[in-house]
């Protein structure tokens, strides 16, 4: 029986071009997590206009939902509504003007240094428009998110990555993935961890997500999980691949670039809302970690 089965299994070059391009991805994720160069989930609140760009070396998965507007990619230009999906290539600009069609509405996206690339390799359809609630996806890529930082990524978030990739809708077929994503529970996307004090610092790193007005320090975050400040940094840095401070830094530039999305948000206002003591040191710390100052950042985004 088994030997029919390995007979009867189609080797790589009879598998659906999308199949193999969804295996040189999950490799790439697995083989090496740097290659996530980064991974967003924002809501959208305003207009959100960013001009068309490319990335020469990396491959960008976009989720977009509860918006309409125009999308481009490469040298095809379409008005979108409701859930719409990407892929951009290496290599190929991509970009869109959206505005919000509910309160709900988001971006989800994220971008691979792909190894084996699979530049050559034919992808799933390049732009899904109009599609049913793919909730799953998002909230894979969500919960993906709010791991990733710029100093590593940890299993658990690859994983989910991976999972985001598999699941990726291959052009008629979303609406199945849509319904079979229905019939999952938020629970089915929970990683257990093994024992307590794993428990704990998943709870204190919780806490510390919903905190980036007002970060709580290492000493806090280890007497949330009941442990030294020591080993919780060492175990929250052999989860998370970085460290709890570089964690925190990650969150609050996350939130900073979701506030500064709006145009016209006042950076005033951004600041208090993200604990600073005034607008300068805010924008002397926003500079620091993305590069551009607020005001720079909001004329032209360029995270997505």
């Amino acid at each position: 029986m088994a030997r029919a089965t390995r007979r009867n299994a189609p080797r790589p070059s009879e598998r659906p071009a999308a199949e193999v391009f969804k295996r040189a991805a999950c490799a790439s994720l697995f083989a090496d997590t740097r290659c996530v160069e980064s991974v967003l989930a924002h809501r959208v609140a305003d207009r959100v206009a960013i001009e068309p760009h490319a990335h020469h070396d990396l491959l960008q998965f976009d989720l977009i939902d509860g918006c309409a507007g125009e999308v481009t990619l490469g040298e095809q230009r379409q008005a979108v509504a409701g859930v719409t999906l990407m892929v951009a290539r290496p290599g190929v600009r991509h970009g869109y003007v959206l505005r919000p069609t509910h309160r709900d509405a988001r971006i989800c996206l994220f971008r691979l240094r792909c190894r084996p690339h699979p530049a050559d390799t034919p992808a799933p359809a390049a732009l899904q428009a109009g599609l049913p609630p793919l909730d799953h996806l998002a909230r894979l890529i969500t919960d993906a998110a709010g791991l990733w930082t710029p100093q590593g990524t940890p299993l658990t978030a690859t994983a989910k990555l991976a999972a985001a990739v598999c699941a990726w809708p291959e052009g008629d077929d979303a609406t199945g993935v849509a319904a079979a994503a229905g019939e999952r529970s938020p629970a089915d996307d929970e990683t257990p961890y093994g024992n307590a004090v794993a428990d704990r610092i998943r709870r204190a790193v919780a806490d510390l997500s919903r905190r980036v007005h007002d970060p709580p320090g290492l000493d806090e975050l280890a007497r949330a999980a009941c442990v030294s400040p020591r080993h919780f940094a060492r175990r929250f840095t052999a989860d998370f691949n970085c460290t709890p401070h570089a964690y925190v830094t990650a969150r609050r530039v996350d939130a900073a670039r979701a506030k500064l999305l709006a145009p016209d948000a006042p950076v005033s206002q951004v600041a208090d809302d993200l604990g600073f003591t005034s607008s300068a040191a805010f924008a002397r710390w926003f500079t620091r970690q993305v590069g551009q100052t607020p005001r720079t950042f909001q004329r032209d985004p360029g995270v997505f």
